[in-house]
Order: C-alpha cells, then structure tokens, then sequence
C-alpha cells in the first residue's frame, strides 16, 4: 500500500476502486490489533506500518496514533516502527510526539551493536538506518542526526564485501536519497 500511495503522490495512475480497498484493509488492521502497550515487535511494527500509510493519506485517526506514542512506545522496538509512528504523528501535525518517537528510533539505532544481522521482518541495520533517516526527512523532524546516519549508512556499504544490499536497503537507501533532496515535505518521496 506504501507503494501505491507513493506512486499516486508522484502523479502515477493508482485504480481508486482497489487503493481505497487497500487503504480499508490497513484499517481494518490497525482496529483489530492488540492494544500497543501489549503490541509484541511484529504487531507493533504492522501497526507502524500501517499508521504510517494512512496518515500519510489523511486517513489514520490522530487520537489513536497519539495513544500509541503515549502508552505503547516501548512495544515499537525497532527502528524502523518507531519512525514510522513518528512520521504518521507528524503527517497528521503532532509534531512534538512525532519528535519523541524519532528520538526513540534514534536510542534503538544507537543500541544496536549487530550490523549484519537480519530480523524476521527483514530489517537490518542499514535498512533502519535508511528507513529513519528517510522518515525523518519526510516528516520534518529534527530529533534525528541526519548527517550522521547518511554517513553511517555510506561506511557500511563501503565495507561490505560486494557492495550487494537486500531489497529492503536497497528501497530505503534510494528512499532516503531522495527525501533528503526533496527537504522536509511531509508526504512526499
């Protein structure tokens, strides 16, 4: 769903029959997940997900996403989820939530000592990486050190053997290209 919205915000021709049909199945997802503060990673990292996609096309409710942030932002344990909660609060203009989530991600970024290792959701570190540092410049938020990251980011794909990313880092990284030549428009990418 990320994709389709991502290609209709880019002027791309996205069947509005089947983009509402998915845009109600996040929904529908998002209404039967466990509350977040009993979220495990998986369950959080969906409920990320699909918070995200939704705000970004002004459809997620801002009172359950805040709720989110408030008691459950220890369940949204990787990087990655927790950015995406950062971005859908900004997205919908909490920004000062937005901006713990992000720095929630950046605690988790910094705590991971195991770069090369790979997460049932396909996340490594360069991929999280990527991902906050994309979300981050979409959503406007300063709680994460851009720089930093794009820096980090291009030391580990200069010390990997081949050069070779997964699908995952390889999306990201571009992704996080150009949101940061895009600057900080919430929405775009």
């Amino acid at each position: 769903t990320d994709f389709l919205s991502r290609a209709r915000a880019a002027g791309h021709a996205v069947p509005d029959a089947n983009f509402r049909r998915a845009l109600s199945n996040l929904q529908n997802r998002l209404n039967a997940a466990t509350d977040a503060q009993y979220a495990d990673q998986y369950e959080a990292a969906s409920m990320a997900y699909a918070a995200y996609v939704l705000a970004r096309e002004r459809a997620a409710v801002v009172s359950d996403l805040r709720y989110y942030a408030d008691t459950g932002r220890d369940s949204f344990s990787t990087p990655m989820a927790a950015a995406q909660l950062g971005a859908a609060l900004a997205f919908l203009g909490d920004q000062p939530r937005a901006d713990r989530m992000f720095g929630h991600a950046q605690t988790l970024l910094a705590d991971n000592a195991d770069p090369v290792g790979l997460r049932r959701d396909f996340g490594t570190l360069l991929r999280d990486r990527a991902a906050v540092l994309t979300l981050a410049a979409e959503a406007g938020s300063e709680r994460v050190d851009r720089n930093r990251l794009a820096s980090d980011m291009a030391r580990e794909i200069a010390i990997r053997d081949n050069g070779s990313l997964s699908t995952q880092e390889a999306l990201w990284t571009v992704l996080a290209g150009q949101a940061l030549v895009a600057g900080s428009d919430p929405g775009q990418g």
